[in-house]
């Protein structure tokens, strides 16, 4: 249940330097990106989002759990997700280099690797905002051109030291993000996988390009689908939502 919060978490959520070859057409992709979401300038406004989805849970099989969930998103380090089911409700609150689980009435800190798994979820959802992309923290090359589904698509890898790489796919026509691609742990398992998020029926929402419908994917079976119900950009979230449960 925990490694589902954190595939959940990412949802409440060009150019390395010097220029070497091929960097020009991967700032070109990126920026594309950026206006076709809305913006530098609109992007970097707000740094935090509300949001809600509904949706089904996979990852124990058959034909999905139902859920919804809130979640609150101030970057770079802030996150609270909570998720509720038939039969439980389950948050998750990242503050800095602290982190809580609260399993119905139970709350515990997490430990080193949990922390360090929600850490990366809020890594990725950076990656996502794109217009982080063009500082000097961020390294890019080119994936080329693919499809995602029936769309032609275009990719860029993004690296950040310290961090797990994510590769992100372009809509070739319209610039949109159709999926994103990284790697995580699976703390139940002990593994990692290869989890895949794709984004479909965008809509404008509070200024920005937003995707109505995410899927989840891991090591290519179906894991989360969710649909969005509500969304707020904010500039700033008051602070005692990523306080201890």
């Amino acid at each position: 249940m925990r490694q589902w919060l954190c595939a959940l978490s990412f949802l409440a959520l060009a150019a390395a330097a010097p220029a070497r070859a091929g960097d020009d057409d991967v700032k070109a992709v990126v920026e594309k990106a950026i206006k076709a979401q809305g913006g530098a300038d609109e992007i970097a406004k707000y740094p935090a989002a509300r949001l809600t989805l509904k949706g089904k849970f996979y990852g124990m099989g058959g034909d999905g759990v139902d859920f919804t969930s809130t979640s609150a998103v101030q970057q770079p380090d802030r996150s609270r997700n909570e998720v509720t089911g038939d039969q439980f409700k389950f948050l998750q609150v990242v503050n800095g280099d602290k982190g809580w689980i609260k399993l119905n009435d139970n709350v515990q800190d997490m430990d080193k690797d949990q922390l360090a798994e929600a850490r990366e979820t809020l890594h990725a959802g950076a990656v996502q905002r794109l217009v982080g992309l063009t500082g000097k923290d961020y390294k890019l090359s080119s994936l080329g051109e693919s499809k995602v589904g029936d769309k032609a698509a275009v990719g860029v890898h993004v690296e950040r030291k310290g961090r797990r790489d994510v590769n992100l796919f372009f809509d070739k026509d319209t610039g949109l993000l159709l999926k994103l691609e990284t790697r995580v742990k699976d703390l139940m398992a002990g593994k990692e996988v290869t989890e895949e998020r794709l984004f479909s029926d965008y809509k404008k929402m509070d200024g920005a390009q937003v995707p109505q419908k995410v899927v989840i994917n891991r090591d290519g079976n179906k894991y989360v689908e969710s649909e969005l119900t509500d969304y707020k950009r904010m500039e700033k979230l008051d602070s005692s939502l990523f306080d201890k449960p």
